[in-house]
């Protein structure tokens, strides 16, 4: 487009007073041409840098005979232009990688959105995958893969694939996300399965290794792991069994009995390995088999928990969380921030889903994948406590790296407890939960936290009481420097004189 300019009328004598004038419009020197008979020195708004769309310019015609001619174009809007600068948490971002050694262009390649692959036939047969490699290098250091769908997203009704993994500190990271046209189907879990594993080796250039998956009850995808990855632990969501069994609660018309089924249930869900699982779950089926109201539900679980999907213990996985809860929680900021609960077009949602995923490249760099158990002080405090309160002849070593603790309240003796973990014999399911929350086992093989204990808080959250205080004991973890007790709220009470009378 051509410029229009306008003539200034002020008197330029001298070279000061056209500093002077630039000075005031706020404008450096952009060009110099020379003519046959003037000079043209062209200038820009001095805040170009900041403001890219500002266009107001101001030109200088030099005549060899002294005299001045001065133009302007365009006008000053720097507070109706948008400053187009990153914000600044990006661009801190973007600061450290270039501190690594990345240039510009490889800073640029990690952070975009790409599609590593697509297949669209018609809208019953769609998949497409986007995601960065940023959020596809977090592959190199889990070998869990947590999957979840989620619906009313596109007005079109497809559902939206997530995965992604969770740290040692629980936290999850999204990796990427699908756009599918149904999640029944094995052939779209298939797909997924053999793309995942070639996209995350193209990005981070080296093999990667799925153990573990853990989802929801979705046929297809446990028929696409059986087929692709026979030696991956399918592992099923605790809180959607719990949803299911109580959904299932009618096959039980007493209520007293649901709710004693239910408690049983929960309790063989803190197994802490295969043996101890199924060796419970057999007294528990055991157990509901002497009552003739329990015959439908035990069949149904036995069925549906115990032989397709019975990996939904603490014990099938070490550190591996039992429930998909950070990728539901994921589904629900999704809807809360990005779609604001809206069915958008399909053209619309892809540009939204591109700004999904540099969001979570950003948090990625600003939170890492930790490698190392975050230990809260408090912890601390409560496992001194324990050593304080503990028979400390009570606590046994079996072999280098495994011992036992008592439990808090503790039903039996340790040997006892010792004698029933290596027969796995156990004469009821009472007495099989007797015993699991007598003792509490060990296992300090990582030396380092994580340590495994098989008590509730060390199956969920990887570090409990039992776990810090043998270290205290040992004398490799320093006892917390403990501050005295303080003086309760309100005013203190009169001091009475010595065999005075109240």
């Amino acid at each position: 487009m051509e410029r229009t300019w306008k003539e200034i009328n002020e008197t330029i004598v001298s070279e000061n007073d056209l500093m002077s004038l630039t000075k005031s419009h706020n404008v450096s020197v952009y060009r110099r041409e020379n003519f046959k008979n003037y000079e043209s020195i062209t200038y820009r708004c001095s805040q170009y840098r900041t403001f890219t769309k500002c266009q107001y310019q101001l030109k200088a015609k030099i005549y060899h005979d002294g005299t001045y001619q001065i133009f302007y174009s365009q006008h000053h809007e720097h507070e109706l232009l948008e400053d187009t600068r990153l914000p600044t948490d990006i661009r801190s971002n973007i600061r450290d990688l270039a501190m690594k050694g990345l240039t510009i262009g490889q800073i640029q390649k990690i952070m975009e959105p790409f599609v590593p692959f697509f297949e669209v036939t018609n809208i019953d047969n769609i998949f497409v995958c986007i995601t960065t490699r940023q959020l596809l290098s977090t592959c190199k250091w889990s070998c869990t893969l947590a999957i979840d769908c989620t619906y009313k997203i596109t007005s079109c009704e497809l559902p939206l694939l997530i995965f992604g993994t969770s740290d040692i500190n629980r936290r999850y990271f999204p990796m990427g996300l699908c756009l599918i046209s149904t999640d029944e189907t094995t052939k779209t879990f298939v797909t997924f399965l053999k793309g995942i594993q070639v996209w995350a080796a193209t990005a981070n250039h080296q093999p990667y290794t799925i153990n573990v998956i853990m989802a929801d009850g979705a046929p297809g995808l446990t028929a696409a792991v059986s087929n692709e990855l026979p030696t991956c632990r399918r592992l099923m969501c605790w809180p959607h069994v719990l949803r299911k069994v109580r959904e299932h609660r009618s096959l039980i018309k007493n209520k007293e009995k649901f709710l004693m089924v239910e408690k049983d249930i929960k309790e063989l869900q803190l197994a802490f390995n295969d043996q101890v699982f199924f060796a419970g779950a057999k007294l528990m089926l055991e157990k509901w088999a002497t009552d003739k109201d329990l015959n439908k539900f035990s069949q149904y679980f036995s069925e549906q928990w115990l032989s397709h999907l019975c990996y939904w213990y603490e014990g099938a996985a070490r550190f591996t969380p039992s429930s998909n809860n950070g990728l539901e929680s994921l589904n629900g900021r999704i809807k809360q921030h990005y779609t604001m609960r809206n069915k958008l077009p399909l053209a619309p949602f892809l540009q939204l889903a591109e700004k999904m995923l540099v969001d979570w490249s950003t948090n990625n760099v600003q939170q890492p994948f930790q490698l190392h158990l975050t230990i809260n002080n408090d912890l601390d405090v409560k496992a001194y406590d324990w050593i304080n309160k503990v028979d400390r002849n009570e606590i046994l070593q079996l072999d280098a790296f495994t011992f036992v603790v008592p439990s808090k309240e503790p039903q039996m003796n340790i040997r006892s407890w010792i004698n029933c973990l290596y027969s796995m014999t156990w004469s009821s399911y009472e007495h099989f939960k007797q015993w699991l929350g007598s003792a509490r086992l060990l296992n300090y093989s990582n030396m380092l936290p994580p340590i495994f204990c098989s008590c509730k808080y060390g199956l969920k959250e990887y570090s409990c009481i039992h776990t810090i205080g043998l270290m205290m004991i040992w004398g490799v973890r320093p006892i917390p420097q403990l501050i005295g007790k303080r003086n309760p709220k309100g005013r203190r009470k009169k001091v009475k004189y010595v065999l005075s009378k109240d």
